[in-house]
Formats: structure tokens, C-alpha cells, sequence
């Protein structure tokens, strides 16, 4: 079993397009994924519902993907979102379940014009106060080495997303809600750098 919890997996265009990716190579090899994910989860919130979601189906290989949400915690987060995943992680090494960590997508870097409503307005710049001062960056160093201490692998798309943004390329408009989901496109992002990781590393 592939199982694909937490918080970004919750979507289920990536779920999806992972499983289509996989059934395309090995088109007769059965393949289950469980969406454990939960909107705006954090890693303190995954870690609690673990078992209960997560390690009673004894999966084959989980993907683990927190920090969107949690960075709203700020700095007075990093020390229960680094909690968070190492006991995670040694939850599922303890039950002989490979991991895989995925880091997210980048925030916006600005609050768009097209956001209609005040109060998206307000997230949007709370949230491209973190992106651009470095908080975002912050807790996927965390993730990082975490990930490195544990013997985790990581799909680092959150490299990629700063690949872009160091390019150029307007993060902002790549975000569906213009503050922190990407569009239908960029979902394939994930989907193929799962892929390749799971296939080849």
C-alpha cells in the first residue's frame, strides 16, 4: 500500500496523478492509496492521529508533508514542528513503513489585487510577511536536517518553487487562491517529483 497522509497530500489532484503515474509503468500491479490528509493540519495534529490514520493499515511507503500550516506559528512554532516530524518519522521507521518527506509549495510574496475579500487580504499578507522574511525558509532548513538526522529521503519541491521565484517567475499568480494553494497546473509539480524519487532514488 502507498499511503499519502497529511497536510498538502489532502489534495486529491496530486493523489490521483502519483497513482496515474505509477499504473502507467507497472499497469498490472495493484496500487492503494490512503488520503490521510487533513486541511491545515499541522505536524503536532498529524503526529496525534498517526496511528490511528496513518499506521493501522500497515502501508508499503508514506508521504509525509507538513509546513504550510505550521509556519503561521512563526519562530514560536519551530520547535513543535521539529517535534513533530522527528516523532513521526520514528513512528513509521518503528513500523517498518519507508518515508518519504515532501516540502511544499512556496506562499505569496505579495497580496494580490485579484483577492476580493478583506479577510483574504489580511492572510495574504501575513502570509507574504512570512514568505518574504524568511520564516517559510526557515522551517524547510528544519525539515531538512531533520529529515537528514533520521535517514528520511526528501522531495524537495520547495527548492524548485525558489528555483523559480529566483528566476523571475511570479510566485503569486502560480497560487490559486493567490496566497498559498498552487493552480491545477503546478500540481502536476508534485505528482512528477514523487514520481521520479519513488522510481529511481
Amino acid at each position: 500500500m502507498v499511503s499519502i497522509p497529511y497536510s498538502l497530500m489532502h489534495n486529491f489532484r496530486i493523489i490521483y496523478a502519483i497513482r496515474a503515474n505509477i499504473k502507467t509503468v507497472f499497469p498490472f500491479t495493484p496500487i492503494t492509496i490512503l488520503n490521510a490528509g487533513v486541511s491545515g493540519d499541522t505536524a503536532q495534529g498529524g503526529l496525534a492521529r498517526i496511528e490511528r490514520d496513518v499506521l493501522r493499515y500497515q502501508p508499503d511507503l508514506t508521504v509525509v508533508c507538513f509546513g504550510l500550516n505550521d509556519s503561521g506559528q512563526r519562530e514560536a512554532g519551530l520547535v513543535d514542528y521539529e517535534c513533530g516530524l522527528r516523532d513521526i518519522f520514528r513512528k513509521l521507521k518503528a513500523a517498518d513503513v519507508e518515508t518519504v518527506f515532501l516540502t511544499p509549495n512556496m506562499k505569496n510574496t505579495y497580496v494580490s489585487p485579484m483577492i476580493p475579500f478583506h479577510v483574504h487580504k489580511i492572510a495574504a499578507a501575513d502570509c507574504a510577511d512570512q514568505q518574504n522574511h524568511g520564516v517559510m525558509d526557515a522551517y524547510m532548513d528544519l525539515a531538512r536536517k531533520v529529515c537528514s538526522e533520521e535517514g528520511v529521503l526528501v522531495c524537495d519541491v520547495y527548492h524548485q518553487w525558489k528555483q523559480l521565484h529566483d528566476a523571475g517567475i511570479d510566485i503569486t499568480i502560480l497560487l490559486s487562491n493567490y496566497i498559498n494553494h498552487p493552480t491545477r497546473e503546478l500540481h502536476s509539480l508534485f505528482a512528477d517529483s514523487l514520481f521520479e524519487l519513488i522510481m529511481f532514488e
